[in-house]
């Protein structure tokens, strides 16, 4: 996730310690300032327009346009989408998504809906919808990693 590596790195030189809270915090002082592209032009500046890059946590509609506007037919954006029942389940599997976002604990469903009510959670629909390609995670990982391997073959890259 670009936002949450490049938002440590901004706390950690701040001399902050890194929460899910200060990582949403931070990013919204910073889109409130910039604008909504702000993040992705912060990163945008190490990309070397000679390689290939896979950059997740994308959000925000003007993250995309600003990616179109820079890259082209380059940048082709992937919506991964995934069951809200089967996203809740897989976050009480994994401890570091437990341990930034509820101090280690298992959320209840109720607290769970409320992260997903958060203004840097709401948008992703609407930026999902300007995805050049759709790609479903409800089921096992290797289902998963196989449909993006044929996603790869057929863009050659």
């Amino acid at each position: 996730d670009f936002t949450k590596d490049l938002l440590s790195t901004m706390l950690k030189q701040m001399g902050k310690g890194i929460t899910r809270q200060r990582l949403i915090d931070l990013g919204l002082e910073l889109r409130k300032k910039d604008g909504n592209a702000a993040l992705i032009k912060i990163l945008s500046r190490k990309i070397n327009e000679d390689n290939n890059y896979v950059i997740a946590g994308i959000r925000y509609p003007d993250e995309v346009l600003f990616l179109r506007s820079k890259f082209g037919d380059r940048f082709r954006l992937l919506a991964v989408k995934c069951k809200l029942g089967i996203r809740f389940e897989r976050t009480l599997k994994f401890y570091e998504v437990k341990k930034k976002t509820y101090g280690g604990r298992d959320p209840d469903f109720k607290e769970f809906l409320k992260h997903e009510d958060l203004p840097t959670e709401k948008i992703i629909k609407r930026t999902m919808r300007m995805a050049n390609f759709s790609i479903s995670n409800n089921g096992s990982k290797e289902e998963f990693l196989q449909k993006v391997d044929n996603l790869v073959k057929r863009l050659k890259i």
